[in-house]
């Protein structure tokens, strides 16, 4: 069984002192590549540089929306010269913040409008970040036009119906950790994430991690990485009766074609 890692971020400090370790158990895992994505400019160019010293890896390359007040030019610049970078598979994580309010809404949609185009100069995906903003991210790229953009809507943050729009649209749909967490106990239904996770057409949906965030039951808490993405197969294909191989096939399948991954 393969499986693609299609956002984790290896390149992140906390997996300075193992990532050695990190990848072996990821190999383990079967798990054949992983995309580590950039969210600012140092953290884009550390990408690209694992990515061209390890196999497993390929790089994604952008400035998160919660920079959008303090990006600089020649930070997106240099994120659009690493974007050529034959290592480089996507853009991103861009997109849309709103979990803690719509202060500097106006300056996140210029900087996510900047990657949307860079997307398509560069003929790579677009990986969007859509927390508590599923809907004005999908609306967005509705009016942009996603002829030439394929969309990743990351770490899913918004309901079934809108997965199915998303998918409607030509958008990948990337789910994480927390499709793995039982419901809590104030809840009358099932988790939303559950019903994305049967919804999404099966060619339209792809496996991350979000490491070192968001780790799946069992390890729920812990630091995330690559080899847990083995968990969140298995929960989807639970949830829509399935083997967890079918999953695999599928996912991988889709990864390498988004993202050119040989």
């Amino acid at each position: 069984m393969t499986l693609i890692d299609t956002h984790a971020h290896l390149n992140h400090p906390q997996f300075a002192d193992d990532l050695d370790d990190v990848l072996g158990r990821a190999a383990g895992a079967g798990v054949a590549s992983i995309v580590a994505v950039g969210y600012d400019r140092e953290n884009s160019e550390e990408a690209v540089r694992l990515a061209h010293e390890y196999e497993p890896l390929w790089a994604s390359v952008g400035i998160h929306p919660l920079d959008a007040l303090t990006v600089r030019e020649a930070d997106f610049d240099r994120v659009a010269e690493l974007a050529g970078d034959e290592c480089v598979v996507a853009i991103g994580e861009t997109g849309l913040d709103l979990y803690r309010g719509a202060d500097w809404y106006k300056a996140q949609v210029g900087l996510f409008r900047r990657h949307h185009e860079l997307a398509a100069e560069v003929g790579k995906p677009l990986i969007v970040h859509n927390r508590a903003a599923a809907r004005p991210c999908l609306d967005l790229l509705d009016e942009w036009g996603l002829a030439d953009v394929r969309a990743v809507l990351h770490c899913f943050d918004g309901h079934a119906q809108l997965a199915r729009r998303a998918a409607g649209l030509g958008c990948f749909i990337g789910l994480d950790g927390p499709v793995t967490f039982p419901p809590r106990k104030s809840d009358s239904d099932e988790p939303t994430i559950w019903g994305i996770a049967r919804a999404v057409p099966l060619e339209h949906l792809l496996l991350e991690t979000d490491c070192p965030w968001l780790a799946p039951v069992p390890y729920r808490g812990r630091r995330n990485e690559p080899a847990y993405v083995t968990y969140i197969a298995a929960h989807i294909a639970e949830l829509r009766g399935i083997s967890v191989e079918e999953v695999a096939d599928a996912t991988t399948a889709n990864a390498r074609g988004v993202f050119g991954i040989p």
